[in-house]
C-alpha cells in the first residue's frame, strides 16, 4: 500500500513539473514561407554565375538582397551590401580576360541551393586555368540571394593569377 501511495505522489509531482515546463515554453514563429519552386531557385543561382562570367557586376548584384553577402571563398571577410558586391565584382575584369562556366550542377533543398561548379579563367597574361568549387546559396522569400558561400582552393587561384 505504501508503494502505491509513493507511486501516486511521484506521478503527481512529475505531472506538475511537466505542466510548469510546458507553461514556460515559448512558441517560435515559423520563418516566412518560401514560395519559390526548386526550378526558380536553380534559375536564380544559374543567373548569378552567368552574369558573373559575363562580367556583369550590376546585373549580378541585382540578384542579391540589399544586405546580401558573398563569402568568396569561405574564410575570407564577407562582402555585404549591393555597393560592396558591385565593387568586388568589378575587380574581376581588371585581372581576367575571360570567365567561362565549364560545369554546373545544382541541388535545391528548401530555400537553399548547393552548386558544384567548374570555371575556366583566362588571365590578362594569357594563362588559362580551371577551378572547381562548391557554392552554398540561401535565397530569401523575395527571390534574392541572402548569402553566397563559395568553397574552392583559394591559394591555387591566387597562384594562377600570378602566372
Amino acid at each position: 500500500m505504501r508503494n502505491l501511495s509513493f507511486v501516486k505522489r511521484m506521478t503527481a509531482l512529475g505531472m506538475a513539473l511537466m505542466f510548469l515546463v510546458a507553461a514556460n515554453v515559448k512558441r517560435v514563429e515559423a520563418a516566412p514561407a518560401n514560395n519559390l519552386t526548386p526550378e526558380q531557385i536553380e534559375a536564380i543561382v544559374t543567373d548569378v554565375f552567368n552574369k558573373f562570367a559575363a562580367f556583369d557586376a550590376q546585373g549580378t548584384a541585382a540578384l542579391y538582397a540589399p544586405d546580401g553577402t558573398i563569402e568568396d571563398p569561405v574564410g575570407t571577410t564577407p562582402i555585404q551590401g549591393t555597393q560592396a558586391i558591385i565593387a568586388y565584382l568589378e575587380t574581376f575584369p581588371t585581372i581576367l580576360n575571360e570567365i567561362r562556366v565549364q560545369h554546373f550542377d545544382v541541388t535545391v533543398a528548401g530555400q537553399e541551393a548547393a552548386i558544384k561548379w567548374r570555371l575556366r579563367f583566362k588571365t590578362k597574361t594569357g594563362n588559362v586555368f580551371f577551378v572547381d568549387g562548391v557554392g552554398i546559396f540561401k535565397i530569401n522569400p523575395d527571390g534574392k540571394v541572402q548569402s553566397d558561400r563559395e568553397y574552392f582552393d583559394y591559394a591555387y587561384f591566387l597562384a594562377q593569377l600570378q602566372q
